[in-house]
């Protein structure tokens, strides 16, 4: 799956693979790899490098927008 983000004004690719022990991301050609389990509707924990992200989907009539915050 390959996505075109808009992240503070800026447009950025954003390839998705299955890997054998969780997804590939790549962000812009820089390659991650990442856990994510689905934690409600809508609602995704990643875990990065170490970290952990909650990502939700907020839609709109006019768009849908992926918000991405960093849990501590």
């Amino acid at each position: 799956m390959i996505y075109e983000v808009t992240i503070a004004g800026g447009i950025h690719r954003v390839e998705l693979a299955r890997g054998d022990s969780g997804w590939i991301c790549k962000l812009n050609g820089r390659e991650f790899l990442l856990d994510a389990i689905s934690i409600g509707p809508d609602v995704l924990s990643l875990l990065v490098n170490g970290k952990s992200y909650e990502v939700k989907q907020e839609n709109t009539a006019a768009e849908t927008s992926i918000v991405v915050g960093h849990e501590r």
